[in-house]
């Protein structure tokens, strides 16, 4: 099963669940066949493993699990699949490998938006970094003007000890800096003086 969720083989898949393979089952490695087929798209072989009982909240011995991988990979599909199964949308702000961060900075915006939607928490943090934060540091302006009409605070700094508002000085987004003016924002608000170690932000 594992091998047919890992190279996208449908009808493989069909067959084996017909002839009574366990969907749930977890290999050496720790990923179920649902997670393989989620981390590369295979959004028919998704549908097939969750109508068969797939679990959306097995965790792999690395600390994700298939709606994140989803996400972090840009499969939208997978993520919608996933998501009306309920995968628990929060749960990709939690995990070691922070995937919908991993999305915003991939710029799948048609990925983030679906847990967006769902109502995940904008301001979770995973080293001090926020959903908010990494759109603005993107330049993914559209997102952030989006975002900013939602009920977050705008004057959370990043792990870089700087607001949003900082940032837009810094590098010139005159846009960003129009709309955050026009809503209020504290121009009097101050960075911390000091980064921490680890405030840039790595995939790895």
């Amino acid at each position: 099963m594992h091998t047919a969720a890992l190279f996208g083989c449908c009808s493989a898949c069909k067959g084996l669940l017909e002839a009574g393979c366990r969907p749930n089952d977890q290999d050496e490695d720790g990923p179920t066949a649902l997670i393989l087929a989620a981390e590369d798209g295979y959004d028919s072989i998704v549908n097939l493993l969750l109508a068969a009982g797939a679990s959306v909240k097995i965790v792999s011995s690395t600390g994700v699990r298939a709606l994140s991988i989803a996400a972090g990979n840009g499969h939208a599909e997978a993520v919608r699949l996933l998501l009306s199964h309920g995968a628990d949308k929060n749960f990709v702000m939690e995990e070691r490998v922070p995937m919908l961060l991993t999305a915003i900075y991939r710029g799948h915006r048609d990925v983030v938006n679906l847990p967006i939607e769902s109502g995940i928490n904008l301001e979770s943090r995973w080293k001090s970094w926020t959903p908010l934060y990494l759109a603005a540091v993107g330049d993914d302006i559209t997102t952030v003007n989006e975002w900013l009409e939602k009920d977050v605070d705008i004057h959370c700094p990043g792990p870089d000890g700087m607001t949003i508002l900082h940032h837009a000085i810094r590098h010139g987004r005159h846009e960003l800096i129009n709309h955050l003016l026009d809503m209020g924002f504290d121009v009097n608000a101050c960075m911390k003086p000091q980064m921490p170690d680890n405030w840039r932000f790595r995939l790895d």
